[in-house]
């Protein structure tokens, strides 16, 4: 469908136009906030100027939203405690001069007071249907029989699945893909539940009367056929049981290249260390004994550069099934000009990328993993790296702070998932990252980042790319990203993806493009393609990101408008409506019952995921709305007016308003559910505590 393009009003105006502005935000103003004497009324333009200097979304004055002042609440008087000696409290420990206590901080980022959500899930869904055996439920049969500890109530579970209401504004995934119900009878959906369970009710008769001699027509027998299945990189059971040997040291894995290529490494270590020897040597030598003993040193320095030669061609090469691959036989990556979607944590699952990639994304990667949870062959891990048949370009991205972990997950993912390149994370702020000498630390520890991706480069004819950030510190001076993409080119780094914020910045401020800008231009001297990253939320922040930057990775754009891939291909903002937004949520759910079921449980699941990704669709500000073009991503909403019921839903920052939309799409939500997403735009619910007060 054809969007049409809007009329940009751009963030521009003429120097005295400028200077009347700044003469006009100069007014004194009253306590109501308007200008007093005979200070001239700003237009809406210089308005929203004004508001885009405080890094607040510029509303037109039509969608303003009138606040009210705050009453002033009334102070509390405590009353002196009678046991006090002189008749005046004592101040409370940790409290002010008063007695009052001090006010905690609210923490940012991850909300780690939410608790254990998969047992909250757990909870919602128990209760509501039986329990059924999935042994019947798959195979028609269980080996357990009476002494099977769940349900084979056939006829009692379609009676009470018949009381749920099934999710009305989504189909079961079989019937788009003309494919047998995974779920079979516990799906949500009448027909296929129906279909099911005449299967089973018809095999569980027939089984009877086998039992009491009587002869029946013969019935299908329901078996466990395989289903052709979308998605791949799923952990083969034999891979994970030898995983777990290897990891209690009773196993002997057949690892093949890491050990190869970290023997290498040590040897290449210990022969420049013992050059570094030589050569410090030899320049004392040279002071002392003058131009006999220094032309001697030459001739040692040139036999040692023969001998090393060899070594120094080795270092080109990379390991394949054994084989020795040059530098030049590893596959190509080409990311110049793509769309590329980041690794999103929690909210990057696979029903989101697959919605992305409808959307024009061109290359997507998977969640971060852990390199020694991938080693031990943890399940949960490995499913972070579920890949969907439409991600015809998809990476993946691991965390790991020794070279042994990181080279041995290398060697995994080459052998056993499918995947085009394999990134390393040294951008993770968090400290639980951090503190494990992995993401944003590795910054600050060069010979270790070298051995990793020296080591993990060379055990994968896969292209190996690394994420970074400008450095740790906030101190422009200390930055030194452009230093560091030079050395990770020669380490064996077939592509930089640089963060434009330091550690200690975390996303807070604006990401420095012009600095990544600058690192772009090392990185194409060192033959490196650098892409950019940090605060892109729409098309013109994509192609203005500068000459030599290969292209631009979207993170949190992606989530508040997944539509943005779709304006960067076409050059122009999509003035996207409500109805339009509720059904790229719908496809969203839809994708999702495909990948967790569409039982209870992945009902349930998606129904999770849906509000966790609504977190960040509700800091969406529609660009009909605004006053000047382009939004940034550091504004901060003051609310507003939307031009539907609908559209005001979905602008609400209340989870019982994001529950609301789920039952929209998915049916009743659980009774008693209490949703607490696991990351919270501060700025959003300072700026929602603004406008209700």
């Amino acid at each position: 469908m054809d969007t049409p393009a809007l009329p940009v009003k751009r963030d521009r105006e003429e120097p005295a136009a400028a200077a009347a502005t700044v003469a006009a935000a100069a007014e004194p103003k009253d306590t109501a906030g308007a200008p007093t004497g005979d200070a001239p009324e700003l237009s809406a333009h210089e308005e929203a100027r004004e508001n885009v200097r405080k890094h607040i979304a510029p509303i037109k004055r039509e969608f303003q939203r009138k606040i009210e002042p705050r009453e002033p609440k009334p102070e509390k008087v405590e009353e002196a405690p009678a046991d006090s000696a002189d008749g005046t409290a004592e101040a409370a420990p940790g409290g002010d001069e008063q007695g009052g206590s001090k006010r905690q901080k609210k923490g940012k980022g991850q909300n780690k007071g939410r608790g254990d959500q998969k047992s909250k899930l757990a909870e919602r869904i128990q209760g509501s249907l039986p329990h059924l055996c999935r042994k019947l439920v798959q195979q028609g049969k269980c080996p357990f029989g009476d002494t099977c500890k769940f349900s084979h109530d056939i006829p009692g579970y379609l009676e009470k699945a018949a009381e749920i209401e099934q999710p009305p504004g989504v189909v079961c995934p079989s019937t788009l893909s003309a494919r047998p119900c995974k779920q079979r009878i516990t799906c949500r959906f009448p027909a296929c539940r129906e279909e099911w369970g005449k299967k089973l009710l018809a095999q569980q008769a027939e089984g009877a009367a086998a039992a009491e001699g009587v002869e029946v027509k013969e019935v299908k027998e329901v078996k466990e056929e395989p289903v052709e299945d979308d998605e791949s990189n799923h952990l083969p059971r034999e891979l994970q049981a030898a995983l777990r040997e290897d990891q209690k040291g009773k196993g002997n894995f057949p690892w093949k290249r890491w050990k190869v290529e970290h023997d290498k490494y040590k040897e290449g270590l210990k022969q420049e260390r013992q050059k570094e020897t030589k050569d410090k040597a030899g320049a004392e030598a040279k002071e002392e004994t003058g131009k006999e003993e220094n032309a001697t040193e030459k001739q040692g320095v040139k036999e040692e550069k023969v001998k090393e030669e060899p070594a120094a061609e080795r270092e080109d090469s990379a390991y394949r099934h054994g084989a020795m691959l040059r530098k030049g036989e590893k596959k190509k990556l080409d990311l110049e000009g793509k769309t590329v979607l980041a690794p999103l944590t929690t909210v990057g699952n696979l029903p989101f990328r697959r919605l992305c990639k409808g959307m024009g994304a061109d290359v997507t990667l998977g969640e971060m993993a852990l390199a020694s949870r991938i080693v031990e062959g943890n399940a949960g891990e490995w499913a972070l790296f579920r890949r969907h048949k439409s991600e015809d370009c998809f990476g993946v991205q691991i965390a790991g702070g020794w070279s042994d972990q990181v080279a041995k997950c290398v060697e995994l993912l080459e052998e056993n998932c499918s995947a085009d390149f394999i990134d390393l994370n040294c951008g993770c702020p968090l400290e639980g990252v951090c503190n494990k000498g992995m993401g944003a630390e590795l910054l600050d520890r060069t010979r270790r980042l070298q051995e990793i991706v020296t080591v993990a480069s060379g055990s994968t004819s896969l292209p190996f790319t690394v994420k970074i950030r400008v450095g740790h510190y906030e101190d422009e001076e200390r930055r030194h990203a452009h230093s560091l993409i030079p050395q990770l080119s020669k380490w064996g780094a077939a592509a930089v993806t640089l963060h434009g914020r330091s550690r200690q910045q975390r996303y807070s401020r604006e990401a420095d493009w012009d600095y990544i800008r600058t690192c772009a231009k090392a990185g194409q001297k060192a033959g490196v393609p650098v892409m950019g990253n940090g605060d892109v939320l729409t098309w013109e922040d994509y192609h203005n990101r500068g000459e030599g930057v290969a292209s631009c990775m979207i993170a949190r754009g992606a989530l508040i408008k997944p539509w943005l891939f779709k304006e960067i291909k076409e050059k122009k903002y999509w003035d996207i409506r409500s109805s339009e937004r509720l059904d790229i949520m719908k496809d969203f759910c839809s994708y999702g019952l495909d990948h967790w079921g569409s039982d209870s449980l992945g009902v349930e699941k998606t129904r999770s995921f849906l509000l966790e990704w609504q977190a960040w669709l509700c800091r969406y500000v529609p660009v009909g709305v605004l006053e000047v073009l382009p939004p940034r991503l550091n504004h901060r909403s003051p609310g507003f007016v939307a031009r539907d019921d609908l559209e005001q839903l979905m602008a609400s920052s209340q989870v019982e308003d994001w529950i609301k939309l789920s039952e929209m799409i998915l049916g009743p939500a659980p009774p008693g559910l209490n949703f607490v997403p696991k990351h919270r735009s501060s700025g959003k619910a300072s700026a929602e505590t603004q406008a209700e007060g």
